[in-house]
């Protein structure tokens, strides 16, 4: 139906090794898709990709990591997840209205040896993170503004209380 209106089509079903997801971030990543758009503005919002199958949303957080290089936010009615990569210190500023109160830092696949955060109620100073020991979930935001370093790749998720307001307020304020 949607060829007949003039859509195109991709069908890469072919490949069997990647999620439908990682296949349409990197055709829209690769292929040229967005010309216009400068790389370090372009943001991929991936809604409901929360949720459902345990799977699935292991498959969505592998996508983070496929492409560390770009601002893919994964989100639902209850959570924003995107990847805090080692190589940067992070300033991320809160949108108290419609962020928080809950956050956490995680640590998939590596041992976090250092990490020290700003702006949290339990804020880390060089504490290491790793599964089976501690992890930063049910934290609490205290400021507007969260400061992360770390020595590995973390995942920051944060609750979202108005999913809708957020994502109409992040659309509408980005620069294109």
């Amino acid at each position: 139906m949607h060829v007949l209106e003039g859509t195109c089509v991709l069908d890469a079903s072919y490949d069997q090794d990647t999620t439908d997801l990682h296949k349409c971030v990197s055709h829209v990543l690769n292929d040229n898709v967005l010309s216009d758009c400068k790389p370090n503005q372009m943001r991929i919002l991936v809604v409901g990709a929360l949720g459902g199958r345990l799977d699935h949303e292991f498959g969505n957080l592998n996508i983070l990591y496929s492409f560390p290089n770009s601002r893919i936010i994964l989100i639902n009615d209850e959570s924003m997840v995107f990847l805090l990569s080692k190589e940067f210190i992070h300033r991320i500023h809160i949108n108290r209205v419609n962020e928080g109160p809950y956050c956490g830092l995680i640590p998939l696949g590596n041992q976090a040896k250092s990490t020290t955060t700003t702006g949290l109620r339990w804020n880390l100073e060089g504490q290491s993170m790793e599964f089976g020991g501690l992890i930063s979930v049910c934290n609490q935001l205290q400021s507007d503004d969260v400061t992360v370093m770390s020595d590995t790749d973390l995942i920051w998720t944060v609750t979202i209380d108005k999913v809708k307001g957020w994502l109409k307020e992040s659309i509408a304020t980005t620069e294109l």
